[in-house]
């Protein structure tokens, strides 16, 4: 009963290795597939980049978020609160004490 019998079966196997077999020569195979899908997804985001681009041109004055929100840029009626940076309408204005101020911080505004 020694463990020197020859048996092939009690060969240790280190952790994280695996026979190779069939399968991992049909692996290969796939790696030009999955290249070719990749410079198809490629040229369709540089399609619709450019899409994008020319979207842009038309809505001058817009700003678009990373979500896809749209926000209208500054109007010709409205000013930058320099206390809270929010734009304020001129009908918005508070005239208290007649001095027009941010209606949000109560910033004297310079109009």
């Amino acid at each position: 009963d020694s463990d020197d019998d020859g048996d092939d079966d009690d060969k240790e196997i280190p952790v994280g290795a695996r026979p190779a077999t069939d399968e991992d020569e049909d692996d290969e195979d796939d790696d030009d597939e999955v290249e070719a899908d990749l410079d198809t997804i490629l040229k369709e985001r540089l399609s619709s980049a450019d899409e994008d681009d020319e979207e842009d041109d038309e809505d001058e004055g817009v700003i678009t978020t990373a979500e896809g929100d749209r926000i209208p840029g500054k109007q010709e009626d409205e000013i930058l609160c320099e206390g809270c940076f929010l734009l304020v309408k001129e009908s918005q204005y508070d005239m208290r004490e007649n001095v027009a101020s941010c209606p949000h911080c109560g910033t004297e505004l310079n109009v």
